[in-house]
């Protein structure tokens, strides 16, 4: 994410709500795609730990392997639904961390009908 004018907080670093924006909607996206139809996947928790203040551009990763994707749907076959816990970091320009972000979701298998 950029560093703008618009995103800066009142100490002139990157504004916590902004840094936690970016990092929200991606892991409930992926598993929507990857997943397809036959699951409906919804946000049920989300945290953020700020290490340091954010003075630059920032970044973060998002990875699903396949081998979590097959452990979330057996899972949820077995279980009904399945909540399973997606961590990243929000890295600068230096690659430090600046903050650390927890992601639950909601995944539940669709009723055939």
């Amino acid at each position: 994410m950029a560093f703008r004018w618009y995103n800066k907080n009142y100490m002139r670093t990157q504004f916590g709500g902004s840094l936690y924006s970016m990092t929200d909607p991606f892991f409930a996206l992926m598993l929507i795609q990857r997943l397809g139809s036959e699951f409906v996947v919804w946000d049920k928790h989300g945290e953020i730990n700020y290490i340091k203040p954010g003075e630059s551009r920032v970044y973060a990763d998002f990875i699903l392997e396949d081998e979590q994707l097959e452990h979330i749907k057996t899972a949820t076959v077995e279980k009904g639904k399945f909540l399973p816990v997606f961590h990243t970091e929000i890295y600068d320009e230096k690659k430090q961390t600046i903050a650390t972000v927890k992601k639950t979701l909601y995944v539940k298998r669709v009723a055939k009908h």
